[in-house]
Formats: C-alpha cells, sequence, structure tokens
C-alpha cells in the first residue's frame, strides 16, 4: 500500500492499494489539495521569523504523519521527507 501525505494536509490518500492497483482518484484529491494553498497559507501563518513553527501550532507535517499512523495501526512503515528542517 503507498499513501499520499500532501504538504500542510491533514489527511492520507492511499494512492496504491494491497493488490497493487493504482487508485487514480485518491491521487487527484491529492494533488487538489496539494495545490489548494489554503491547507499552506495557514501553515505560513503559524511560522516564526525563521520559518519554524510557533509552540501553539499543530506540528510539523512529519508529526501528523506519525500521528496518523500510530493512531490508524499503520505501522511498520518508511516515511521520506525532503524538507530538511521537517527532520
Amino acid at each position: 500500500q503507498h499513501y499520499i501525505f500532501p504538504s500542510g494536509g491533514n489527511g492520507l490518500f492511499l494512492v496504491v492499494d494491497e493488490k497493487g492497483t493504482f487508485r487514480e482518484d485518491n491521487f487527484h484529491r491529492a494533488v487538489s489539495a496539494l495545490s489548494s494553498g489554503s491547507d499552506n497559507a495557514d501553515t505560513e501563518k503559524k511560522k516564526g521569523a525563521k520559518g519554524k513553527q510557533k509552540k501553539g501550532s499543530s506540528g510539523s507535517d512529519v508529526h501528523k504523519i506519525v500521528r496518523l499512523i500510530m493512531e490508524r495501526n499503520y505501522d511498520p512503515v518508511i516515511v521520506f521527507c525532503f524538507n530538511k528542517k521537517e527532520c
């Protein structure tokens, strides 16, 4: 199974199921969530002067992903993060 978590998003999108079938509908939902920009604007408002998130914010995307994984018992998993500041 392969999931996508769009940057600034709040959910996971199943794009390849357990049978290896590509779920195009979910892929398009993930891409539209990425391109909407509304979630990213909210995240940018919570950041401080150096790009780090303020204490009251909900956490980075990596923390959101890990929390979702633990809540839904999706472990074990491999998470790829391409942002040095998030890791």
